[in-house]
């Protein structure tokens, strides 16, 4: 398929385009919610934290900036209506600089740990990748299964795909707890984190190199992005079906297969 052709479904499937999960409202009151510190959008990611609350040059504008920059989304704070927007192009770009640093991990051998906080839209994505990376001769991070990190709130594993579940269900969670206790049962180098939300704070603030995915209303990884963090971004709707989001990983898993440039 041609790029265009990748963009255009990417689109239909609403993984990228004009037909976001997130209101614009909703996009810019994460922003507002971001500088007053609330570790469920800046996902405890200490750089950003500490950002927020000691740098006067990140205003909310500054903010929308950093997000519009990867999105490509409105820089306009008075744009306030419709739905998240986020450009297929940067869609397309974000998962080949994916396969990219998954790339760069697997052909030395690297540890990569694939995580997600959104299991009901991104195990199916990340275990296409995993599966790439495995090919290409990753080891594939696996730990800490089943540990409890909250009442009733367990680490877990779907294929090669962290998660986090309630014993009965998969949950979607913006906690760093699991993260945390990932990182320190491994004890060991890791190469890449591929990842979001949640378990995106504990690799950053570690200097863990990390890919993360993310909507329009999460807008810390863009922030750290801008900060200086290693980490490269995936912008898309990262509420739509694991059915769907595989899609996604699909296309990653052909740029590892035929390596192609970042548009």
């Amino acid at each position: 398929m041609s790029d265009e052709e990748i963009m255009e479904r990417l689109t239909w499937l609403r993984i990228c385009g004009p037909e976001g999960a997130h209101t614009r409202q909703n996009n810019l009151e994460s922003i507002g919610r971001l500088k007053s510190g609330d570790p469920y959008v800046t996902l405890r990611i200490r750089a950003v934290e500490n950002a927020m609350r000691e740098d006067p040059g990140w205003t909310p504008r500054g903010v929308l900036d950093a997000v519009a920059s990867v999105t490509g989304c409105s820089k306009d704070p008075r744009h306030t209506v419709g739905q998240g927007y986020i450009s297929p192009r940067a869609t397309l770009r974000g998962l080949r600089a994916c396969a990219e640093r998954v790339r760069a991990a697997a052909e030395r051998g690297g540890n990569i740990l694939f995580a997600t906080g959104h299991a009901g839209c991104l195990i199916a994505c990340y275990q296409e990748i995993a599966d790439s990376a495995r090919e290409l001769g990753a080891t594939l991070i696996h730990t800490a299964g089943g540990w409890e990190i909250e009442p009733w709130e367990f680490i877990d594993w779907v294929g090669d795909v962290c998660v986090v579940s309630n014993g009965s269900g998969l949950l979607h969670t913006h906690t760093a707890r699991a993260m945390e206790e990932i990182l320190s049962d491994w004890g060991a180098d890791i190469s890449l984190a591929v990842t979001d939300h949640g378990f995106l704070g504990p690799a950053l603030n570690r200097g863990i190199p990390a890919v993360a995915f993310f909507d329009t209303n999460d807008p810390a990884p863009a922030v750290a992005r801008c900060l200086g963090l290693d980490v490269t971004l995936v912008p898309l709707n990262d509420n739509r079906p694991n059915a769907v989001l595989r899609e996604a990983g699909l296309v990653v898993r052909e740029a590892l297969a035929a390596p192609v440039a970042v548009p």
